[in-house]
């Protein structure tokens, strides 16, 4: 099995797994200054959910983003329990 994928910002790697290769992007801080190229023409980005996952996400995404004018959203259901936590 072989996952592909090409970026235009961010270089990319490809690494043997059990069953195939993959290719990969290996994240880091020193990559922070590319993330308004990679998210160019995009206005904002909108997380469904309030969970473990989704929180700790949201608020990488929020504070990777701080200064570049991309807005990050929380969708909950109406009544949600977490509304006040988002």
């Amino acid at each position: 099995m072989s996952d592909s994928f090409t970026s235009a910002v961010f270089a990319t790697e490809t690494m043997d797994v059990p069953g195939g290769t993959e290719t990969i992007l290996r994240g880091g801080r020193h990559l922070f200054p590319l993330l308004p190229a990679a998210f160019a023409g995009v206005r904002g980005i909108g997380v469904i959910g309030w969970g473990p996952q989704a929180r700790a996400q949201s608020r990488n995404l929020r504070d990777s983003l701080a200064g570049t004018g991309l807005r990050v959203s929380v969708g909950l259901r109406p009544g949600s329990a977490s509304a006040a936590d988002a």
